[in-house]
């Protein structure tokens, strides 16, 4: 059976930016970006509420699972994915990152996610791109008007 995984991106509409995670130096894949949180389900958990729990341990913020917009579903080999978008503009920025997970988070403007997935993004999202940069970029308000 496939490992089930959700994953959140942070927006803001005001700066047309994307939050992304680096990855601590603990885990697989460290030093590399991801998405602003994500991690495997847990028993009968949904992916909504996983994208809410991981975003809370990993970066110490709390969604509103409401808000939650499923953008994508994806599969490889081993992994089914959930991606959501979250709007965060507005909100204040009171990070408190797991230093077990998450070294640094950092704003990415829409218009430079392309070049930034080229070269900094974890192996499993690289394999993704380009594709999954445009459904991300698609599924963001105001991706056009940049």
């Amino acid at each position: 059976m496939k490992e089930q995984v959700a994953r959140v991106w942070l927006y803001k509409t005001d700066s047309l930016a994307v939050l992304l995670q680096k990855r601590s130096p603990f885990i697989r894949n460290a030093g590399k970006y991801d998405a602003s949180a994500g991690g495997h389900l847990d028993g009968e958990e949904t992916p909504e509420d996983a994208a809410v729990r991981e975003c809370q341990e990993e970066i110490g913020i709390k969604l509103d699972k409401d808000k939650l917009f499923l953008f994508d579903t994806s599969s490889n080999e081993y992994t089914n994915f959930s991606d959501f978008i979250y709007d965060f503009s507005g909100q204040p920025e009171t990070w408190q990152l797991d230093p077990q997970e998450v070294s640094e988070v950092r704003w990415v403007k829409y218009d430079e996610l392309e070049d930034f997935f080229k070269e900094k993004v974890k192996d499993t999202l690289a394999k993704e791109y380009p594709e999954f940069v445009i459904k991300l970029k698609e599924a963001l308000p105001h991706h056009g008007n940049n």
